[in-house]
């Protein structure tokens, strides 16, 4: 399950998760050699034995570049474009890297924001409301007596606005709400106070 792999594999989970965000974000080489603190040989090497892992999700990336440099813009599912600042330059690495970005990231942003809108509509009959998002999660607010209802809607609305712009993927949603007086999704109480002592200290 989630969590066992979590606890069991954390190493090798944040070492994947590097990987998929860098891909979507076009990263290098040198640039996935300075995240992973690896000679720049040994990231290509690991780079390459990635994308032959995940043959679709490489053909996905090439062919949303490619598209867009056809079309002149990327676009989200929404229809949000994106145009290209010049048609008559040729493409450089970093327009390529954003043709690639645009779709994923840019209906990434629509999915969470219907999610929000979705459960800031829900809410009100709990007494409850969505605070802040951060990153991929919101942090919401509800009366005690409310906040295990609350809990398990925010996660099934969640979950049901990816499968609707995404029908084949099967997400998952984590909520915490064993801590009901901290916001951060690992539960610690004291974060702000370590953050305020240590400024290195994560979130």
């Amino acid at each position: 399950d989630t969590e066992h792999f979590k606890a069991s594999h954390k190493g090798l989970r944040d070492k994947m998760k590097i990987f998929t965000l860098s891909l979507i974000y076009g990263v290098t080489p040198h640039g996935l050699a300075r995240q992973l603190d690896i000679p720049e040989f040994k990231a290509g090497e690991m780079l390459n034995r990635f994308l032959s892992m995940f043959p679709a999700l490489k053909r996905g990336l090439d062919d949303a570049s490619t598209s867009g440099m056809l079309r002149g813009y990327a676009s989200t599912t929404s229809g949000l474009k994106r145009y290209r600042p010049s048609q008559a330059t040729q493409p450089t690495n970093w327009e390529r890297n954003w043709m690639s970005n645009h779709p994923v990231q840019g209906t990434a942003c629509v999915a969470f924001k219907a999610a929000g809108n979705r459960l800031d509509r829900l809410y009100r009959r709990f007494e409850a409301r969505l605070l802040i998002a951060v990153h991929d999660a919101y942090v919401y607010e509800a009366p005690l007596k409310n906040l295990t209802e609350v809990g398990k809607l925010t996660q099934r609305v969640m979950i049901e606005v990816v499968e609707q712009y995404f029908p084949l993927l099967r997400p998952r949603a984590e909520i915490n709400d064993q801590q009901p007086e901290c916001w951060n999704k690992d539960g610690h109480i004291d974060s702000i106070d370590r953050w305020i002592d240590d400024p290195t200290y994560s979130l």
